[in-house]
């Protein structure tokens, strides 16, 4: 058998899977991804400790730990208590103290109800929401302006924050989160999960396209997700604040969406630049012919 089409060495996998489950840096990654992304690199890194680099690498990139955490595991009890009693002031606090501890929520959070605003405006006030690779996202709920008969659901790999975002979700009504990487097993308007009205997909995009391979994540996957209204957002600046990214993100969109008949708006915040793609009501985007 061809190294191109030989299979994964399963107990190579496995080893790695395990030692990386078991590290105290990724133990709380879903092992559906780490499993993945062991699989794709095996063909290029056939000993194990050279497999296990190759995983861990690419997981620097697509968990983003360096950004930052709250504690989760006393975030959630704090936040489903404040909901059942009906304490709006602490959960608003609880919310506004964790986004503060994530990069990219933190740089949202002097201008959060209008960036939710901005957004709602373009695409009317949805029925459901998509919030894909969501980080903290969900967190937002409070500033969003969403009336209570919206439903978000959250979609993240991270063990710890999606129980404390589906406790939160579910105590509010408003949702739910789910253990899911959207590039190996995205949602699916046929596949029973119905389309949603707005998909969010904030400041994840570009590390996607960085972490995962070009047959998986691209303009056709992009045009795939079941939603009528596509939210993507890039950094504007660089993590360091050293180099304005606007004009190089603005050209990845135009290359992804290249062909696609759909009007899109961008909106413009200080460490933001927002893309609202409209899809229509109908099941997929049109896309160039080749």
């Amino acid at each position: 058998m061809s190294d191109a089409t030989a299979r994964p060495s399963q107990p190579e996998v496995e080893a790695v899977v395990a030692s990386i489950k078991a590290s105290r840096k990724y133990r709380t990654v879903s092992e559906a991804t780490v499993r993945a992304l062991a699989e794709q690199a095996w063909p290029e890194h056939r000993k194990r400790k050279a497999l296990d680099k190759a995983v861990r690498r690419r997981l620097h990139g697509i968990v983003a730990d360096h950004l930052g955490d709250p504690d989760y595991a006393t975030l959630g009890p704090a936040l489903v208590s404040a909901v059942e009693r009906g304490d709006e002031a602490q959960e608003r606090a609880l919310c506004e103290a964790a986004l503060a501890q994530h990069l990219s929520t933190r740089e949202r959070l002097p201008y959060l109800r209008e960036f939710y605003a901005a957004i709602l405006e373009h695409t009317g006030v949805p029925g459901t929401v998509l919030d894909l690779a969501c980080a903290l996202g969900p967190l937002s709920r409070p500033w969003m302006g969403l009336p209570a008969s919206s439903r978000l659901l959250a979609y993240d790999i991270h063990e710890p924050r999606v129980a404390m975002l589906d406790a939160y979700l579910r105590a509010t009504g408003a949702g739910r989160a789910e253990l899911r990487d959207i590039v190996l097993d995205p949602p699916r308007a046929d596949a029973g999960e119905g389309r949603a009205d707005v998909a969010l997909l904030l400041k994840e995009l570009h590390r996607l396209l960085r972490n995962y391979p070009p047959s998986q994540v691209g303009g056709e996957w992009l045009a795939a997700i079941p939603a009528r209204h596509l939210v993507v957002s890039l950094p504007a600046v660089s993590a360091h604040g050293g180099r304005r990214l606007e004009e190089p993100y603005r050209a990845l969109m135009a290359r992804l969406t290249e062909g696609w008949d759909v009007p899109v708006r961008e909106l413009s915040f200080p460490h933001e630049l927002v893309f609202c793609i409209d899809t229509g009501p109908g099941p997929a985007l049109p896309r160039r012919k080749l």
